[in-house]
């Protein structure tokens, strides 16, 4: 939020994306309301989503914010 705040998120660069990178979600019909009860009740522990935090690979990602 400070780099919008300060302006620094207006001299970011811009990067041409490219579809073969890009991550597939799921469309909406198949998000029902049973999938989400379903991960709500089997969300991963806290720990290892701390853990895959601190162990990603800054490298994959274009100016990361962490906040």
């Amino acid at each position: 939020m400070e780099s919008i705040a300060t302006g620094e998120i207006k001299k970011l660069k811009s990067v041409v994306q490219n579809q073969s990178l890009e991550m597939q979600y799921t469309r909406n019909k198949d998000f029902t309301d049973e999938a989400a009860e379903y991960y709500w009740h089997h969300l991963p522990p806290k720990a290892y989503s701390e853990n895959r935090l601190k162990n990603r690979d800054p490298s994959l990602f274009i100016n990361p914010k962490l906040i």
